[in-house]
């Protein structure tokens, strides 16, 4: 089911934009590198003892493949991942079912891999400049554990959200740019019954058109 949703996704949003031209040259594909910070957050919330959440910085990076269409459309594809922050908390952590921690303890949280697909919109102001936004989804492993008293709890979900973000582009030369965005990959999606997941990136990139 999952595999057919992603696939479905990934074929509107590029027929959608690929129906815009009708003549070859009118495509321009390009690859790209982007790196920078994400902040992976986790939610726990347990009716029965309360709640506890955290959001940490991490480095995190992608490669991307897409196409532009004529000037104002796009769609593009990318693969990546980040870091595992973690933090220390106090005795009294929820971990579900109305159980709480007794002692210190540390959780840690990663997207081992994720898989982002989009649709672009971009506004070209002159021959080197443009800015863009892109909507579409994520399908991402969000991986966490917990520490505590000495044992080590870990727990990993795939799962896929609603993602949107922006940016801006510069061409250095004619088939090189560099550029800066910030991307909503996930935003509170459900892990299991008691836990969310979310997490975003601001990135720098570049990029090579042919």
């Amino acid at each position: 089911m999952m595999n057919k949703f992603i696939g479905s996704a990934i074929m509107v949003a590029l027929l959608t934009v690929f129906s815009q031209a009708s003549e070859a040259q009118d495509f321009k594909p390009y690859i790209g590198l982007g790196t920078g910070l994400f902040a992976v957050q986790l939610k726990i919330n347990d009716p029965l003892v309360g709640s506890a959440e955290q959001r940490n910085p991490t480095v995190g990076g992608f490669i991307k493949a897409g196409v532009d269409v004529k000037k104002y459309f796009g769609g593009e594809l990318r693969v990546g991942l980040t870091g595992n922050p973690s933090t220390d908390w106090g005795a009294g952590l929820p971990i579900g079912g109305g159980l709480v921690t007794l002692v210190p303890s540390t959780v840690s949280t990663k997207i081992t891999d994720f898989f982002s697909y989009f649709g672009k919109v971009q506004y070209p102001f002159d021959d080197s400049f443009k800015v863009y936004a892109l909507l579409g989804g994520t399908t991402a492993k969000f991986s966490s554990s917990l520490s505590i008293g000495g044992f080590n709890f870990a727990g990993d979900a795939t799962k896929t959200g609603f993602s949107y973000g922006g940016g801006v582009e510069y061409k250095v030369v004619d088939t090189v740019s560099v550029g800066i965005e910030w991307i909503e990959y996930w935003t509170d999606v459900t892990l299991d019954t008691e836990t969310k997941g979310s997490f975003r990136g601001i990135s720098a990139t570049v990029n090579m058109s042919f």
